[in-house]
């Protein structure tokens, strides 16, 4: 029936229906409890019907194992661009089958196995066979219960994927995403329990994939005090621009080889190595690594547990490269009261453009030395002391102070629990424009 392009017959659970789809019809199956034949009856029905560019199969029951009966009807699906098989209990054994059919529909590009929990811990076995499928475009296996024995065998394969821009292998809370980052890829991996061997396997298997602009590595478990391992491989990714690895429980020892490999990758722009408190209170000893870092823009030391004393090593180091523009010393509890003794170093950051000391415990008193500092840092454009409530109610003792960074455009005051009377002085001495408002975290 080439004119009818929408009906349906579920009830109350179950659901199938075909409907319109823009220029085609999709057909869609849930809850059902179907036999392997069942399926292959449908399939074989609809081989001859024009336009059928989305298959969805959603919680059927019956299918598991059975693979090899319905797949090669897939085949002959030859405009289907999308196809589900989300919460369906495949097996090991069917996705060598799944994937050897939809190998040969050029067209598909939209695969979606997310549910199939069966899948997990077994990718040793099953992970090759997504090679066949060399047309697909996004793949979701997400809630597949893929775990860290998995990464590796999944990265081999997927990574000589060319077409492949999406996909996602995350069960929660873990994070496993690769996904389209403007005109090039990015890579999440998150709260995964990795050893040091298990992360260089899935950098060395990334290592020729192009277009990897961007690397996220937060909260990874087990990699404290393994960077001499992992590290080098990093060097491959050669169009890294953006690199994360936040909240990993680094250690001194890791800072240098991380700095050593980063130092040859002249594209590497921003890095992020946040929420690692282990670095606080021993900057002497690792902060002299960061200044072979000399391509960064960006350094944000966040949250790491920075104190007084080592504000002078990191500024003495970060003044020595020359493109950094952008640092992030924001959540440094241990700062209030003692700006005297650390703002005198950040005079040395003579490329600076932005100083972000979001929610450092800043006091009133704090505020003439970073005024007076920053003075002397013509570059600077950009300074926020956003979440600093210590300041509330004594504007009218520093904010005369402000008007030294006459160079300075942007100034951030929101999350300071500011009084009316406060912000009054503030303005008065700095004029108009000062963000009040702006609760920037980072």
């Amino acid at each position: 029936m080439r004119n009818l392009v929408n009906c349906d017959f579920g009830s109350f659970i179950e659901k199938w229906r075909v409907q319109s789809l823009g220029n085609g019809i999709a057909l869609s199956i849930k809850e059902f409890s179907v036999t392997a034949k069942d399926l292959a009856d449908v399939l074989q029905s609809f081989t001859n019907r024009r336009k059928l560019f989305r298959l969805s199969l959603d919680g059927i029951y019956g299918l598991d194992g059975s693979a090899s009966i319905w797949t090669p009807l897939l085949q002959n699906l030859t405009e289907l661009q999308e196809l589900e098989l989300r919460d369906c209990s495949l097996q090991i054994a069917d996705i060598e089958h799944l994937a050897a059919a939809l190998g040969q529909v050029p067209n598909l590009a939209n695969l979606n196995l997310s549910k199939n929990g069966n899948l997990g811990g077994n990718a040793e076995t099953w992970a090759a066979s997504l090679q066949s499928m060399i047309h697909l475009k996004k793949l979701d296996m997400s809630n597949c219960s893929i775990n860290s024995r998995d990464l590796k065998y999944i990265a081999e394969s997927v990574s000589p994927m060319r077409n492949l821009v999406d996909c996602d292998f995350s069960s929660y809370p873990e994070v496993w995403r690769v996904q389209s980052l403007g005109n090039g890829i990015e890579m999440s991996i998150e709260r995964f329990s990795l050893t040091a061997k298990d992360l260089a396997d899935v950098l060395q298997s990334f290592t020729n994939r192009r277009k990897l602009f961007r690397l996220s590595l937060d909260g990874i478990y087990g990699l404290d005090g393994s960077a001499s391992i992992w590290t080098p491989l990093l060097q491959n990714l050669t169009e890294l621009q953006e690199l994360e690895i936040r909240d990993c429980s680094l250690q001194i020892a890791d800072i240098e080889h991380i700095a050593a490999a980063l130092g040859q990758m002249p594209n590497l722009a921003d890095l992020n190595l946040s929420r690692n408190e282990e670095l606080g209170g021993n900057a002497k000893t690792w902060a002299a690594s960061l200044r072979k870092m000399i391509h960064l823009n960006s350094l944000n030391l966040s949250k790491c547990a920075i104190n007084e004393q080592d504000l002078p090593h990191i500024a003495s180091s970060v003044g020595e490269m020359p493109n950094l523009t952008d640092l992030n010393l924001s959540r440094k509890w241990g700062l209030g009261g003692s700006a005297e003794i650390w703002t005198p170093p950040l005079q040395n950051m003579t490329e600076l453009r932005e100083l972000n000391l979001i929610r450092c415990s800043l006091q009133s008193t704090d505020i003439e030395h970073i005024a007076a500092a920053v003075s002397r840092m013509p570059t600077v454009e950009s300074l926020s002391l956003v979440g600093n409530d210590s300041l509330r109610g004594f504007a009218q003792t520093w904010a005369r102070c402000l008007n030294q960074m006459k160079h300075v455009s942007s100034l951030k005051l929101g999350g300071c629990a500011l009084t009316k009377e406060d912000k009054k002085h503030i303005s008065e001495a700095w004029g108009s424009g000062v963000d009040f408002e702006s609760s920037e975290d980072d």
